[in-house]
């Protein structure tokens, strides 16, 4: 009641400040008005957007509400040269008329600027700048693998060496994770990304869940009027895939709309040699051979309505479908005696198919108080749909190749996900160098999942009850925060603290068996800024982060692969808990240096237990004891010439897991191991109008540690190539990924009786020709010139 109260005394309050208005009027060379002339008004502390217009019929604009202090206005029509003028507000002003001369060359207003990925650091985060670089030819996919300090390990993202990132899409929460996050990235045009955010030490006003956040900024229409995109690529691998998208965007004073389209298909390939050592009873030794065709669609919604000058509203869809994947997969095996002597050899084919539907709903309503005050009332839906099934069928053959047995067997899944949640941010910048935060919210999900495993006997499918359960999942979670944010001369300080109360139940239906857990935790976070002058700059930020277990981790039963392995749930997992701390140090607003350590308890991690009586593979989640991990990290950006960048990053690090080996009576294992990061990027741009750019770039990256698992180095060289077209209205691109196939890994687990390994050998390799065409706001030209002409006729 406090909090209400507050905030209405806050909005009556706001109603007695001081308002600037500003205003004026468009006109061309012969005094007639510019009707649908965008005007932009940009913040000349930061040049940051602050405020969008568009004229109307007599060429007028007015910017109403408007914060003292000092700016920039930009008024742009297609045709005619941009008129800039710097302005200093302290009370309202008429800027009388504002005259456009045409331009000698026409542009369109999209402009595409084969430019460099740039990188900037920011007091909580580094922001990687993607859009209209040859990056934009790919997928959300490609670039997060090609942003500074994210690294692909075992096809998972990791930051850190830490693969437990929540992924944001424009601030909102993508509520996927493993194989369909990927699928969705992938079916995500890069072309509509504009930044990638890396935030290490996330704020209070972030969810806690995570050990760090990716957030992607999409493109937001903040020019008047409509333009759209289209475009697609073909990549040949060792098999083709193909993409098409579209995008949207239309905006005038009262609404603002962006919509996309993007469609992925083709075929995927994954090779792999994998040794398992039972001891002195056997070894499997195996080649698999995996292949999935799949056809991915993503829709894109966003529409921004705005209710008045102080108030909005934002409805946004986004809709993931994927009707038709399916996979054939083939793995020859030799079972070899002690002695490494060939005893016997089989083979499983397996085939799966699945459905998967996700729909995500956000509704947001803002209202301004005043230039200082807003308010954000946000509400998220999401409905997850999928089910599948697979068929294995596996065949024993003596020495002389003769058929000794057959097991069959198939499992069906369905799993039925709902998500919503509401959430209320209050945000109020005291002055220019202090701000204060708050926020609450509530969120809720129920999951139930169904597994039914069927073994064939004499030629009929018949339900294993033993094989077979059904799990339900609920959680609710409230949480609250604040955050304050202030600048005192050469320093910058930034607190926060947010509270997170969790309730679950985990429900086996088949067995009736229920565990619930009920925690709250604090999470604060700390930055402080001291910045002696412009070319020194030094920071110490700490966090502390939560990392829960997924839905699938804690069902208990197994979900079977083949005959000897499977995946079993563990219902007893208990969240981690990560303390982040980082030292940066910025030098000439150039060359970036930070020295970091984490320390997480109760860690989370997959791990594989070999049954050497059995000759069976069991992969599961575990609680390990404690992770380490601390390091040092150099980035800079350097702009050789006019034409020529290049950008580095390096890291030198030390990870320390200690695991506990339940298979061998809960021993303690201590995986110490020091590794380097290397990160290098080049751009040149050609020809005299710079219309051709070149980007060449590569990574390295030793050997490391994931729980029980050692993970071989890898390296990464790849060139990319765009062309401007058509007047700049149009851009062909060329990318070479892993010119030298040089990211085959070796992944093994060596300790005590636990020894087995595979090399994955993914498609890393390829090539990839996209093509991309702007087009909007023409028809404005074109109907003003027509206008022209129609008076001249009447002379």
């Amino acid at each position: 009641m406090r909090t209400i109260t507050s905030i209405l005394f806050l909005l009556i309050m706001s109603t007695g400040f001081a308002q600037i208005n500003l205003k004026g009027k468009v006109v061309d060379q012969d005094q007639e008005p510019f009707s649908f002339a965008s005007v932009v008004l940009v913040q000349a502390k930061n040049q940051s957007i602050y405020k969008g217009e568009i004229t109307d019929e007599e060429g007028l604009f007015v910017f109403k509400n408007i914060t003292a202090g000092d700016y920039v206005l930009k008024v742009t029509f297609l045709g005619y040269k941009d008129h800039t003028r710097s302005l200093s507000l302290k009370a309202s002003k008429d800027l009388g008329k504002i005259v456009l001369t045409e331009d000698s060359e026409t542009l369109d207003e999209i402009k595409i600027t084969a430019k460099k990925p740039t990188v900037k650091r920011k007091i909580d985060r580094l922001v990687f700048n993607v859009e209209n670089t040859t990056l934009s030819i790919g997928n959300a996919w490609d670039v997060l693998r090609k942003t500074p300090g994210v690294l692909m390990n075992n096809d998972q993202l990791t930051i850190r060496n830490s693969a437990n990132i929540l992924i944001l899409i424009n601030d909102k929460r993508v509520y996927l994770s493993g194989e369909e996050l990927k699928n969705l990235l992938e079916g995500t045009s890069a072309q509509e990304i504009t930044s990638v955010e890396v935030i290490t030490n996330p704020p209070a006003k972030y969810e806690a869940e995570g050990n760090a956040v990716l957030n992607i900024k999409m493109k937001k229409n903040l020019v008047t009027g409509y333009k759209g995109t289209v475009g697609g690529s073909f990549t040949q691998a060792r098999f083709a895939k193909q993409s098409l998208f579209t995008s949207h965007y239309f905006k005038n004073k009262k609404v603002n709309f962006y919509g996309s389209y993007s469609h992925s298909r083709g075929q995927s390939n994954r090779l792999e040699d994998e040794v398992i050592d039972f001891g002195g009873n056997s070894k499997f030794r195996s080649f698999l051979d995996r292949n999935s065709w799949s056809g991915n669609h993503n829709f894109r919604l966003n529409s921004e309505f705005n209710i008045s000058p102080k108030s909005s509203l934002t409805l946004g869809t986004q809709f993931y479908w994927r009707p038709n994947w399916r996979a054939r997969n083939t793995t020859d095996s030799e079972v070899l005696n002690a002695n490494d002597v060939l005893e016997s050899t089989f083979v499983t084919n397996s085939s799966a198919d699945d459905f998967i539907s996700d729909l995500g709903i956000d509704l947001d309503y803002e209202v301004k108080f005043n230039n200082q005050e807003k308010l954000l009332v946000s509400g998220h839906y999401t409905t997850y749909d999928g089910n599948g099934g697979q068929q294995v069928t596996t065949r024993y053959f003596d020495l002389q190749n003769i058929n000794i047995g057959n097991n069959l067997f198939s499992t069906k899944t369905e799993q039925e996900t709902t998500i919503y949640s509401s959430q209320v941010d209050y945000e109020n910048a005291l002055d220019e160098d202090t701000k204060f935060e708050s926020g609450f919210k509530f969120a809720n999900i129920e999951s139930l999942s169904d597994l039914k495993h069927y073994n064939e006997i004499n030629g009929q499918n018949v339900l294993d009850p033993t094989r077979t359960n059904a799990f339900s999942y609920k959680e609710k979670n409230v949480a609250g925060y604040l955050s304050y944010q202030t600048s005192l001369e050469k320093w910058n300080f930034k607190a926060g603290l947010r509270g997170e109360y969790t309730s679950l139940t985990g429900e086996s239906i088949t067995i009736n068996q229920t565990n619930k857990n009920n925690y709250f935790k604090l999470f604060p976070t700390l930055y402080v800024q001291y910045a002696s002058n412009e070319d020194h700059q030094i920071g110490v930020t700490y966090g502390k982060r939560i990392s829960r277990p997924n839905y699938s981790s804690l069902n208990p039963f197994k979900f079977y692969f083949s005959d000897y392995s499977f995946f079993e749930g563990n219902p007893m997992l208990r969240p981690a808990i990560s303390h982040n701390f980082e030292l940066q140090y910025t030098l000439f607003k150039s060359y970036n240096f930070e020295v970091y350590y984490n320390h997480q308890v109760d860690y989370m991690t997959e791990v594989n237990y070999q049954n050497n009586t059995d000759n069976s593979l069991r992969f599961s989640t575990i609680n390990a004891p404690t992770k380490k991990g601390y390091g040092i990290n150099f980035s800079t950006n350097l702009t050789l010439s006019d034409r020529w960048t290049f950008y580095t990053e390096q890291s030198v690090f030390n990870d320390e897991n200690i695991i506990v080996a339940q298979e061998n009576n809960g021993q303690l294992i201590n995986s110490n191991i020091w590794g380097y990061y290397g990160y290098y990027s080049t751009s040149y741009q050609f020809l005299k109008d710079k219309s051709l750019s070149a980007e060449l770039s590569f990574y390295m990256v030793t050997d490391g540690i994931q729980g029980s698992l050692q993970v071989e180095g890898s390296e990464d060289l790849s060139l990319g190539i765009t062309k401007k077209l058509f007047d700049n209205k149009a851009s062909l691109s060329l990318r070479f990924s892993d010119i030298l196939r040089s990211q085959i890994i070796k992944i093994s687990t060596a300790y005590l009786d636990q020894n087995n390994y595979f090399i994955d050998n993914r498609e890393t390799q390829y090539v990839r020709v996209g093509f991309r065409y702007n087009f909007g706001n023409q028809s404005l030209k074109k109907k003003r010139q027509k206008d022209r002409i129609s008076e001249k006729d009447r002379l």
